[in-house]
């Protein structure tokens, strides 16, 4: 969580978060119409 994260949880009094677990899937190859190959990463809460 990082702080701009934290200062508005408790500005706005909001409850902590249930999980901070992060699945992170890397160097996934994602084409594209023109044939060109993106590389992405995919973040899953």
């Amino acid at each position: 969580m990082n702080l701009s994260s934290l200062l508005v949880q408790r500005m706005q009094r909001l409850p902590r978060p249930v999980t901070r677990d992060l699945a992170i899937e890397r160097d996934l190859r994602v084409p594209m119409r023109d044939g060109a190959v993106l590389p992405a990463d995919r973040w899953i809460p």
